[in-house]
C-alpha cells in the first residue's frame, strides 16, 4: 500500500515524514552494553520459550544488521501466482504492448 504524497506546503506532515525517513533501524534503548562488551538486544515481546533478550559480541550484532541490509541494485519487489514471470495464466492477465508504430519514417539506430 501507497502512503498518499505529502503536500511540500504542510509543514507537520513533511516533519512526520522526516522523522519517519531518518529513524535507526532498531531502537537504541533496547541496546545495551555489558561490561565484558557484549551487546544486550531485548526484544519487543517475549519468546514463546521466555527469552526477552539476545547477547551478541559487537561484530555479530553488525553481521546481523548487515544481513538485512540488500545489495546495491538488488529488485526488491517479486511477482508471484499469475503475476510471477513463468505463470501459465500471465499472458490473460497482464496486458500486451501495443505495436510500436514508426510514424517519422526515420530507420531505427539498431539497424545501422
Amino acid at each position: 500500500m501507497q502512503a498518499p504524497p505529502v503536500e511540500g506546503t504542510n509543514r507537520a506532515a513533511v516533519d512526520r515524514l522526516c522523522r519517519y525517513v531518518c529513524r535507526p533501524p532498531l531502537s537504541t534503548e533496547r541496546l545495551s552494553l555489558r561490561e565484558d562488551g557484549q551487546v544486550v538486544l531485548g526484544l519487543k515481546r517475549r519468546w514463546r520459550d521466555g527469552t526477552r533478550a539476545i547477547v551478541l559480541s559487537p561484530l555479530d550484532l553488525i553481521a546481523r544488521l548487515r544481513a538485512l541490509v540488500p545489495p546495491p541494485r538488488f529488485h526488491m519487489l517479486r511477482y508471484q501466482g499469475v503475476l510471477a514471470p513463468h505463470s501459465a495464466a500471465r499472458a490473460q492477465v497482464v496486458p500486451k504492448r501495443p505495436p510500436s508504430s514508426c510514424t517519422n519514417g526515420s530507420p531505427s539506430r539498431a539497424s545501422s
